[in-house]
C-alpha cells in the first residue's frame, strides 16, 4: 500500500515539473505579473560587431558572437574619367598663354593715361621790349616818330581771354623849329600806363584783339610855346599776335590811342583864329600809335 502511494506522489510530482516546463514564456510573464511581479527590463541592441569564430562583417556570428548594427561603408571615389586609366590622376586643365584670337599672349598690366590741358600760351607772362611811337593829324608835322618802350604783365585766366597791365614810353623831337625855341635833345619825353582786355584765338600762334584805358605824362624839355607839360588820359585799341616756345614767349601788336584832350600841344596852329574854342585841337583831330615787339618768359 505504501509502495503504490509512493509511486503515485512520484507520478503526480513529475506530471507537474513537465507541465511547468511546457508553459510558454508569455504565460509566466502573465502569471508573474498577475501575482505582482515585476517584469524583466527590456534590453535594447548595442552596435557591435559581432565576434566569434565564423562571423560575417554587420550579420549574426557563428558560434558564440552576438549580432551587430551593421556599419555604413566608406563613399565611393568618382570614376575616373573616360579614356584614363585605372588610378591615373588627372591635373586640373590650365588655359596656357597667349591662346584666343591670334594665339599671341595679351599683357594684363593696366596703362593709364592723364591727359592734362595745356594752354597755347602760359598763364602769366613778363614782358619787356621796344618799338616805335608816333603821332596822327594835325600833331604828325609837329612831332617826330621816336623809339619807344614797352613792358607788360599779362595773365590769361582763359586760352582766350587776358588781362594785361602794362607801361610804355617813348622820346620825341619836335619839327620844324620856330623862332625863339630852344631844342635840348628828346623834346617830349612821355610816360604813361594802361590796363587792357585781350580776346584771342587758343592756338600756338595767337592772333588777338586788344582794348583798355590809359594815361600818359607828357615832359616838353624844349623851350617852345607849342607844347606844354600835361597829363592825358586815353584808350588804346589795337591787335596783335603772341606765340610761345616752352616758358618763352614772343608778342608783336600795333595800337592806337585816343586821347581825351591835347592840352599839352595847345599851341599848335589848327588854322583857325587864336582864341576861340576851334582853335584848340580835339581828340577827334589826333591821335598816338605805338607799333611794339616784346619778349617775354612765361610762368
Amino acid at each position: 500500500m505504501k509502495t503504490m502511494l509512493t509511486s503515485g506522489l512520484v507520478a503526480a510530482l513529475l506530471g507537474a515539473g513537465a507541465a511547468h516546463a511546457g508553459t510558454p514564456a508569455s504565460e509566466q510573464t502573465q502569471g508573474n505579473t498577475k501575482a505582482g511581479a515585476t517584469p524583466p527590463p527590456c534590453l535594447e541592441p548595442q552596435s557591435s560587431a559581432g565576434t566569434g569564430t565564423a562571423g560575417s562583417q554587420g550579420t549574426a556570428t557563428g558560434g558564440a558572437g552576438t549580432a551587430g548594427t551593421q556599419e555604413s561603408p566608406p563613399p565611393a571615389p568618382p570614376p575616373p574619367p573616360a579614356g584614363s586609366a585605372q588610378g591615373e590622376v588627372t591635373p586640373p586643365s590650365t588655359p596656357a598663354p597667349g591662346t584666343g584670337g591670334a594665339g599671341v599672349e595679351t599683357s594684363t598690366s593696366t596703362v593709364t593715361y592723364h591727359v592734362e590741358r595745356k594752354s597755347p600760351v602760359p598763364q602769366l607772362m613778363v614782358t619787356l621790349g621796344g618799338g616805335l611811337d608816333g603821332y596822327t593829324s594835325r600833331l604828325a608835322p609837329e612831332i617826330s616818330p621816336g623809339p619807344a618802350a614797352a613792358a607788360t604783365v599779362a595773365f590769361q585766366p582763359l586760352p582766350f581771354l587776358g588781362l594785361e597791365a602794362g607801361y610804355s614810353g617813348s622820346l620825341n623831337e619836335l619839327r620844324n623849329p620856330r623862332p625863339g625855341e630852344v631844342h635840348n635833345g628828346a623834346d617830349i619825353v612821355r610816360n604813361g600806363g594802361h590796363a587792357d582786355l585781350t580776346l584771342g584765338v587758343p592756338t600756338p600762334v595767337q592772333p588777338y584783339l586788344l582794348g583798355g584805358i590809359g594815361f600818359s605824362h607828357y615832359n616838353v624839355r624844349a623851350t617852345s610855346a607849342r607844347f606844354h607839360d600835361d597829363t592825358v588820359g586815353d584808350v588804346p585799341v589795337g591787335l596783335g599776335v603772341r606765340t610761345t616756345a616752352g616758358r618763352f614767349s614772343a608778342d608783336l601788336r600795333g595800337t592806337y590811342n585816343f586821347l581825351f584832350s591835347q592840352e599839352f600841344a595847345r599851341g599848335v596852329s589848327t588854322g583857325l583864329p587864336e582864341g576861340t574854342s576851334e582853335a584848340d585841337l580835339t581828340s577827334a583831330e589826333t591821335g598816338r600809335y605805338l607799333a611794339s615787339l616784346t619778349l617775354g618768359v612765361g610762368f
